[in-house]
């Protein structure tokens, strides 16, 4: 929204912010996967609901994978619109159109209504056999789809690592290019955020479909997957606030720290809200009833000592 806001009118700007969009909402529906947990399998009205969120959930969390492409393009832009970019503006379509592909496959395999399976009849003459071949041809593309699904989503990684070893090397090819020192020092800190983030998510994605027996555990991607996101959109950052990286003004980079800064503080509040219910449920036992108690000592908290610490916060934040 920063980087937006500071010059909409100017192509890097706008990449650059859509891109770290896409970068968030990774951890975001990451996050929010996890928290809903595992689908459940009865039949009541609570699991049919929970498992109707969780395929929205899924359908929605392939949107982050937009960071690839738009990666790709930020390079093809920075620090000024490469000459492919100039003399094949359509190239922008093709960087997009496998992931366009990628989310309409996973929008079918998530709602196989779209699949005609007519019951098989039991009626005799030619319209029984007719709909008896036609359920069966509609139950042949439905496996057929779901095997396909399933070999696209196992290489669907090696696209996504493809398309950051292409952004590194558009990346590389600029930095020789550039004789500004300032912006090759922006070049080097992108391209090292962008190169460990890399690594952390072919360790996720990529290694485990080679050595299945190096499949980490669930919770392990997910943090690892979180944290290859923060690094290579968190270099960027670093760049916007120690480089001048696309010429963002001080008030800028002081209200993009600020809000970093009260963003951490309401989550040390949040997770120690939610350490101190467990504790209290745990010591309390059946005793506990509800965590009211829990909950007005954290408003008295919040109301008292919630305005000093972001007052701090600010302070530490205009000194740095």
């Amino acid at each position: 929204l920063v980087i937006f806001r500071e010059n909409p009118s100017r192509q890097l700007n706008r990449i650059t912010a859509v891109m770290l969009f896409f970068g968030g909402l990774g951890s975001l529906m990451g996050a929010i996967g996890s928290s809903l947990g595992i689908p459940t399998t009865t039949a009541g009205d609570a699991d049919v609901v929970v498992n109707a969120t969780l395929q929205g959930v899924r359908q929605l969390s392939v949107l982050w994978e937009f960071f690839f492409p738009t990666l790709v393009l930020f390079t093809l832009a920075f620090p000024r619109e490469s000459e492919l970019l100039e003399r094949h503006p359509r190239v922008v379509w093709l960087l997009y159109l496998p992931y366009i592909f990628h989310l309409l496959l996973v929008i079918l395999y998530l709602n196989p209504g779209w699949i005609p399976t007519p019951e098989l009849g039991t009626g005799g003459g030619l319209l029984g056999a007719f709909l008896k071949l036609l359920g069966f041809v509609g139950l042949l593309l439905g496996t057929l789809f779901d095997v396909l699904y399933q070999i696209h989503l196992q290489l669907w990684a090696a696209v996504n690592v493809l398309y950051v070893i292409l952004a590194i090397y558009f990346l590389r090819r600029t930095q020789q290019k550039l004789e500004n020192r300032r912006l090759k020092t922006q070049v080097s800190i992108i391209m090292a955020g962008i190169g460990a983030s890399v690594g952390l998510y072919i360790i996720v994605q990529a290694v485990p479909l080679l050595l299945p027996f190096l499949t980490p555990p669930q919770w392990l991607a997910s943090v690892l997957l979180s944290l290859a996101l923060i690094i290579g959109s968190g270099a960027i950052a670093w760049v916007i606030i120690r480089h001048q990286f696309l010429d963002v003004q001080v008030l800028a980079k002081r209200w993009l720290i600020y809000s970093a800064a009260v963003g951490f503080v309401v989550a040390v509040f949040f997770l120690l809200y939610t350490w101190f219910v467990e504790l209290y449920q745990r010591l309390a036992g059946e005793a506990a009833g509800n965590s009211s108690a829990v909950q007005i000592i954290f408003v008295f908290i919040a109301v008292i000592a919630f305005q000093p610490l972001l007052s701090k916060m600010e302070s530490l934040v205009d000194r740095f």
